[in-house]
C-alpha cells in the first residue's frame, strides 16, 4: 500500500486505532491520525489535514473517519475532498487491517468497496450465532 492512511475521530479514538494497528501489525509508517476534540479549532485541523494531503498528493490519502454523518466526517466532506483523496466512514479494527492489504496496482475504488463490505460482515450478533450453531 502506497497511499497514506489518515485516521480522524472524535476525542481520542483515532489515536487508539493507531495504537491498535501498531500492536497488531507493528509497522505504522503509512498511518497517521488526528484526534479532533473540543475546543474545535477548524483552521488548525484544515491545515494539518491539508499538509498530509499535499505531502502525499502523488500517492494519495485514504482518510478514515469514525462515524458517518458525525461532525468529523462532515468536516472532511465539506473541506477536504479532492482528487486522489478517498474517505471511508464508520471504521472498525477489521477495516484497518484490510486497509493494510490495499494493492496500489489495482483499482483503489474497487478495493475500498470490498473493504467496506468485508468490514460490515465482521459485525455479528454472537448470541444469535451461538443459538444457530448450537454451541
Amino acid at each position: 500500500m502506497k497511499c497514506k492512511v489518515l485516521m480522524l475521530s472524535h476525542s481520542k479514538l483515532a489515536g487508539a486505532f493507531y495504537d491498535t494497528i501498531q500492536f497488531i501489525y507493528g509497522d505504522t509508517s503509512g498511518f497517521g491520525y488526528i484526534n479532533m476534540s473540543e475546543p474545535f479549532d477548524q483552521q488548525q485541523y484544515i491545515e494539518s489535514i491539508e499538509n498530509v494531503i499535499e505531502e502525499n498528493k502523488d500517492t494519495g490519502v485514504l482518510i478514515l473517519t469514525d462515524l458517518f454523518g458525525g461532525s468529523v466526517n462532515q468536516f472532511v466532506m465539506n473541506n477536504l475532498l479532492n482528487e486522489n483523496t478517498y474517505v471511508i466512514a464508520g471504521i472498525n479494527v477489521y477495516c484497518l487491517l484490510r486497509v493494510l492489504t490495499i494493492n496500489e496496482n489495482e483499482d483503489i475504488e474497487k478495493q475500498i468497496m470490498e473493504i467496506i463490505s468485508d468490514s460490515k460482515d465482521q459485525m455479528v450478533n454472537v448470541n444469535q450465532l451461538i443459538i444457530e450453531k448450537g454451541y
